[in-house]
């Protein structure tokens, strides 16, 4: 008898257990499918709106950023100059840059922009709200652990200076490709990251990135990002000395782009890739 029940108890058990990774298999599975349709979605509202190559007008005006003068991207080049220079990246008007904010503003209302990283899946709106929202709902405000790529509540979407936060999913989705910053090759071939607002582009070139253990009393304090040219001065100086990879941007940096997302050593630990303003 008290062999049966033994017996009977392990099949409850392990019943149990199959039932709870079944869940968990649907679940990961309905909010794998629900980014990937939202993905498409969204990829069809851009596709709709950028330029094709058989539309593409060489010496149309593309509005960047008039800070991008003193780099190679300058306001007012043509787009025949300007996929010489970044031929990876896509280029949009300002009426096209004003129908994809119309667009992604009509979805939701807390979209800020649109963030791309050329040959990367990172090709996300960027919405604010609070720091816990969008950690589990997506675009459309449902529900998903996928998440959706948010700007720090500390942060105006005006800033200098911008962090925003994205989970890493093992299917490579949101901020997953971040990781390939840790390995050399991957720099070398992704370089810039282009914001679209609604009305202008910014490039920024990236430059560095550092591993922070928030479970250390001295831990970089990343989240802290500068206000004035002396705080910029110093936290470019911790991040150089925290950092495992760090590159002297080539200016005075004045607009950064702060990328953070789980590192996967633990809980408590970040991976954040850091981009300067062009």
């Amino acid at each position: 008898m008290k062999g049966n029940k033994k017996i009977l108890v392990i099949g409850i058990l392990s019943l149990a257990a199959v039932l709870f990774a079944a869940v968990n298999l649907i679940r990961y599975y309905g909010g794998w499918s629900s980014q990937n349709k939202i993905s498409e979605d969204l990829y069809a509202i851009r596709g709709n709106i950028a330029f094709s190559e058989g539309e593409a007008k060489g010496t149309e005006q593309i509005p960047l950023r008039k800070k991008s003068v003193e780099a190679d991207a300058g306001a007012g080049k043509t787009l025949e100059e300007l996929q010489t220079l970044y031929p990876d990246v896509e280029f949009f008007t300002s009426g096209q840059l004003s129908d994809l904010d119309d667009e992604m503003r009509q979805i939701n209302d807390n979209y800020c922009f649109f963030l791309t990283i050329p040959g990367t899946k990172i090709d996300y709106p960027v919405v604010q709200l609070d720091n816990a929202f969008y950690l589990d709902h997506d675009f459309y405000g449902k529900k998903n652990a996928r998440g959706t790529v948010f700007l720090d509540a500390g942060c105006s979407s005006e800033d200098e200076n911008l962090l925003l936060h994205g989970h890493h999913m093992k299917d490579g989705t949101m901020f997953a490709a971040l990781a390939g910053f840790t390995k050399e090759d991957f720099r070398g071939k992704h370089k810039i990251a282009v914001v679209y607002r609604k009305d202008r582009m910014e490039l920024y070139t990236f430059f560095a990135a550092a591993t922070v253990d928030l479970t250390k009393e001295d831990s970089f304090l990343y989240e802290k990002l500068p206000k004035s040219d002396v705080e910029r001065m110093d936290y470019l100086a911790a991040l150089k000395e925290n950092a495992f990879w760090y590159e002297e941007p080539g200016k005075d940096p004045e607009g950064m782009l702060v990328l953070s997302t789980c590192s996967y050593g633990s809980d408590d630990e970040r991976l954040v890739v850091y981009a300067v303003r062009n």
